[in-house]
């Protein structure tokens, strides 16, 4: 979970800047893809760190998903009051998405691992 809400905090810390460097983000118009991929990062992360503490994937992902959505929620809040920057709910809805998309990719690496698990049983 430390990895999640490091990752939390540099996505805190971008939010807080009244102007990103265009070298980071060249392409105007790319912002939602951003937003996903970033949140992707972050779905995956809570997912990981979730799948300590609860025992059903249902869950994990669930959990992550909420979670990642918040925060989406939080972070478009906290740029509202940002000079220079402004909330978008397009933005958090690509932070939902992308939450989503990294729960479900850490929940398709767990079923891998399961069924690897399973066929080395079966093989031995």
């Amino acid at each position: 979970m430390g990895a999640a809400l490091l990752f939390m905090a540099a996505i805190f810390w971008a939010s807080s800047r009244t102007s990103l460097p265009s070298v980071m983000f060249p392409t105007v118009g790319m912002d939602k893809l951003y937003h996903g991929i970033a949140y992707a990062l972050l779905g995956w992360l809570l997912a990981s760190g979730f799948s300590f503490w609860l025992r059903s994937a249902y869950w994990v992902v669930w959990s992550a998903t909420v979670v990642g959505a918040l925060y989406g929620f939080s972070d478009e809040l906290h740029q509202s009051f940002v000079p220079g920057r402004d909330a978008s709910g397009g933005d958090v809805i690509a932070d939902v998405i992308g939450a989503f998309v990294g729960a479900m990719l850490w929940w398709a690496g767990w079923r891998w691992r399961q069924r690897r698990a399973m066929d080395g049983e079966a093989a031995g």
